[in-house]
């Protein structure tokens, strides 16, 4: 084969490779263009995207129509409906043609919630995780919060709970009190009318946070479906041993007004039962009174015989939680401070506060208590100077005590409870006290408010009346009477409900029988302080309960 015929075979063979790879250029060229038409033609799911709970769609004659993000439409990619403005787009929502700007268009679902940023309206604890429980730190007020992700978007558009990240963290924050710009109209109420009222070290009571309570118009109490709290509640307490005769108890109820039932699970060192949540925070408490199911089978009792039910939890007292804890006491020369022969947790720790409300939660789930009462609320009443109150967020006493009221209440309605939270009756004074409790601020934040006036804690000569333990009813009727003030003053007052004595007076042994309890109702509510009482009678004998009954008629 000679050098020509080489040359023409080569040529030709190269022609056929250039050729075969135009041919299949052409055939890739060729695919493509048929996927891009038939991706313009495809009809697909897009979802409404926004930085706020809602956006405007427009139909065809141009009527607007507000929809929620999140809201799923159907949508064509060569819909061009303005040549002018390509952005705007046309969708199919409920069989109707609407239009939106193409940035309102996301393919998922969780990219529907656009907000990068946003800022705390109150006051909050950062949640660990999603059980909304577990604090991880706290925030002050117009703190900027960084948006990092949500869990759901409820019906009316809102997020139900953010994923955030702050300086001190990641955590959770529920999605409802947060706002998207500093300058923001105020929600919270002013402080300032409680001004002239005295500061005794536990803080201001201007300062303190005062909230708008979610009532509904003419209610005093939070909605909480299948969960009614009658409007006078007449209450028996029990202990934590008195529930396992919870049959014999029932049976005295029965013949009288009482309507309620106050129980013990922790009382400082004493469980009332075996409590999952006790042995995951504090291992070493003491164990339970009783066992769980007998506790369980004694609660169902007295609630199946339609009585409704209270949890009281003793707060700030708990020797047991601080030998699991002793980096939470309260210290005085770098040893747990001891008052009222017990030792403190600090009211400004935050692992106290979550041990106490997932107690009340354990109420709630296992045992279907419907309010959880919150008693050691405070500070010792005497702090020396030089004590450690280990105050890591630089707050007042006052302000820290309320904020936990808040937590508890966030947290404890979620479940379906309500909360209340007893106080000392000198509270009626209209001062901040030196332990950290400030009525108009507590009555603020919870659903009920107790107080203690018992009749043998008062002194000689107390609003007028020589030995106030042996003249119940115008002890009762003279402090009602300022308790109704305080009530007054209060933006969203907490249902009254009172403790009264149902024991023998300890100064001189005066006896308090039918007459003496009798009295103490009386006065509260012919001085209209009349949404209930509880008996106070540590022992929860049963006897003085026989022998006092006729005064709940």
């Amino acid at each position: 084969m000679n050098k020509t015929s080489t040359k023409i075979i080569l040529i030709i063979i190269l022609l056929g490779l250039i050729g075969g790879r135009g041919y299949g250029y052409y055939r890739y060229r060729e695919q493509k263009r048929i996927e891009y038409e038939m991706w313009l033609n495809e009809t697909v799911t897009r979802y409404l995207a926004n930085d706020r709970p809602q956006l405007t769609i427009t139909d065809e004659e141009g009527n607007e129509l507000s929809v929620v993000r999140g809201t799923e439409v159907q949508f064509k990619h060569n819909k061009v409906v303005d040549e002018e403005h390509p952005e705007k787009k046309e969708i199919v929502l409920n069989d109707t043609l609407y239009y939106v700007d193409e940035s309102y268009l996301v393919d998922y679902l969780t990219q529907c919630v656009t907000e990068k940023q946003m800022f705390t309206e109150r006051p909050e604890e950062v949640y660990k995780n999603g059980n909304m429980l577990e604090i991880a730190y706290s925030v002050n007020k117009n703190v900027p919060v960084e948006i990092i992700g949500f869990r759901e978007i409820n019906d009316d558009g809102t997020v139900d709970i953010y994923k955030v990240r702050t300086e001190a963290g990641e955590g959770y924050l529920y999605g409802d009190r947060y706002h998207l710009d500093y300058e923001y109209v105020e929600r919270s109420l002013d402080g300032s009318r409680y001004a002239e009222h005295a500061d005794d070290e536990g803080g201001e009571a201007k300062d303190i946070p005062y909230y708008p309570k979610n009532v509904k118009e003419g209610s005093d109490l939070v909605d909480i479906p299948g969960n009614v709290m009658p409007d006078v509640c007449k209450t028996l307490y029990l202990n934590g041993d008195a529930i396992s005769y919870a049959d014999d108890y029932i049976r005295l109820a029965d013949t009288c007004g009482i309507n309620a039932f106050v129980i013990d699970i922790k009382d400082g060192e004493s469980i009332a039962y075996d409590s999952p949540t006790i042995k995951k925070y504090s291992p070493s408490s003491n164990e339970g009174i009783n066992s769980y199911e007998l506790f369980k089978n004694s609660v169902k009792k007295i609630k199946d015989a339609g009585y409704y039910i209270i949890a009281r939890i003793t707060v700030f007292k708990d020797d047991g939680f601080l030998k699991d804890h002793p980096e939470t006491a309260i210290t005085r020369n770098g040893k747990p401070y001891e008052f009222n022969w017990s030792n403190w947790p600090s009211i400004f720790n935050r692992l106290v506060w979550e041990y106490n409300v997932a107690l009340g939660v354990e109420a709630v789930r296992d045992f279907g208590f419907n309010e959880i009462q919150f008693d050691y609320v405070r500070c010792p009443e005497y702090i020396p100077s030089g004590t450690d109150m280990k105050n890591t967020y630089n707050e007042s006493r006052i302000e820290a005590v309320t904020k936990f009221v808040y937590y508890a209440t966030e947290v404890l309605h979620r479940e379906g409870a309500y909360v209340s939270v007893d106080v000392f009756g000198e509270l009626v004074g209209g001062y901040v006290t030196q332990y950290g409790q400030y009525w108009c601020a507590l009555s603020n934040a919870a659903d009920v408010i107790s107080s203690m006036p018992y009749p043998d804690h008062f002194n000689e000569w107390d609003y007028g009346l020589a030995i106030p333990w042996k003249q119940p009813y115008d002890l009762m009727w003279n402090w009602s009477y300022f308790a109704r003030e305080r009530q007054e003053e209060t933006y969203y007052p907490a249902r009254m409900r009172t403790w009264i004595q149902a024991y023998d007076s300890y100064k001189d042994g005066t006896y308090y029988g039918y007459d003496k309890v009798k009295a103490q109702i009386d006065a509260l509510t012919d001085n209209g302080v009349n949404q209930g009482y509880m008996t106070w009678n540590g022992a929860s004998d049963i006897d003085k309960y026989w022998d006092i009954k006729n005064a709940f008629n």
